[in-house]
């Protein structure tokens, strides 16, 4: 492509122009650009730009607009900031003619410097209680983690009384313990032995606080004092006191726990506590219509509670105080049959048709109907 010539030929074409075509108007002076394939094709002062026209040597967009190694800078084409990889923009490094002006890695700084927070930084240049990447930028040549989790240079990464640790050697003091008896242990200005563990049982997760320090007790029967449920064998601490699950023994309603009932026996004997609902529950061998009201879930016959079983042992004792028996029923299964002396128990406490009689599988006697 060959440049226009800027001679005064243009004028007198224009001239021309407004003969033939009266009052039109027509544009006098040439368009500032022209396209090109090369900067052959454009002026000395000029270059063939990106898209292809003929721009200004002083005027770019884009490096490529620029010749001589110059770079693109506001508009005009410019020498370079930078031309090295160091020493010329200080601790950032020079990229594309540009020096850096902050950082994301450290390929964003000089070789040999660290970027730390956008900013670049000298091995060793980083102060105390500053944020740091790694060892090497600090001073002290210690970058540590610290309790929030975040990074700081300190004089030594060994941690100070009262942060959280897991082994003495990461304390300064070496000395990690507990606090009050709670969890997690934290480093201590004196040994463990001279830490105070508590100050109220409440401290101690169901230990009790004796001379600042938490001792394990072995879990209390139903009825002692108690500040917390795992002090009790029943697992259950109402009103400072043990008081016995669903199914327990009682005597009385306030035996059990708050809004449940002491179930008593037929014949006056030791209760057992009712579930949730209030709702007295029997025991092995007591008298039942159905599955709910027994404490096993299980009512044989419509007559009596029992369960499933494998020894006598298992089945406990009737109301009326006489030892059940594991026996085997008409379907070949082993449960457990009320323990009887006298046909007036079986008869009184499950119907007339029961009696007392031998059972088959022991030397007991249980209630069965002829």
């Amino acid at each position: 492509m060959k440049h226009r010539s800027k001679a005064a030929p243009g004028i007198l074409l224009a001239a021309l122009l407004a003969l033939f075509l009266g009052s039109a108007c027509v544009r006098l002076n040439e368009p500032s650009t022209y396209r090109c394939d090369s900067d052959a094709d454009c002026d000395s002062d000029e270059h063939c730009a990106t898209f292809g026209q003929c721009q200004s040597d002083s005027n770019c967009e884009f490096d490529d607009d620029c010749k001589g190694g110059r770079i693109c800078n506001a508009g005009s084409c410019v020498a370079p900031q930078c031309t090295q990889a160091s020493g010329q923009c200080g601790l950032f490094a020079c990229s594309l003619g540009r020096c850096m002006t902050s950082c994301s890695g450290n390929s964003s700084c000089r070789p040999g410097a660290t970027c730390v927070g956008f900013t670049c930084f000298d091995p060793g240049s980083i102060a105390n209680e500053q944020t740091c990447t790694a060892d090497t930028v600090c001073q002290s040549q210690h970058c540590c983690v610290t309790n929030s989790g975040s990074r700081v240079c300190r004089a030594s990464c060994a941690k100070s009384v009262g942060e959280t640790c897991a082994l003495g050697v990461e304390c300064a003091t070496s000395f990690c313990c507990p606090t009050r008896g709670q969890m997690p242990l934290t480093c201590a200005a004196v040994p463990c032995s001279q830490v105070p563990e508590c100050d109220f049982d409440l401290d101690c997760n169901g230990g009790k606080c004796t001379a600042g320090k938490c001792v394990a007790v072995p879990p209390q029967a139903n009825g002692a004092s108690c500040s917390s449920s795992v002090q009790c064998l029943s697992t259950f601490c109402q009103g400072s006191t043990c008081r016995a699950a669903t199914g327990e023994a009682c005597t009385l309603d306030d035996d059990c726990q708050v809004s449940h009932r002491c179930c008593l026996g037929q014949t006056g004997t030791t209760g057992l506590c009712s579930g949730e609902d209030g709702k007295c529950r029997a025991r092995l061998g007591a008298r039942c219509t159905k599955d709910e009201d027994c404490i096993s879930g299980t009512c044989n016959e419509d007559a009596w509670c029992t369960q499933n079983c494998a020894t006598n042992a298992e089945c406990g004792v009737s109301p009326w105080g006489d030892a059940n028996a594991c026996e085997t029923n008409a379907l070949g299964q082993k449960i457990c049959f009320p323990g009887c002396s006298y046909d007036s128990q079986c008869q009184n406490n499950l119907g007339t048709r029961y009696y007392c009689d031998p059972a088959f599988d022991s030397a007991a006697k249980i209630c069965a109907y002829n």
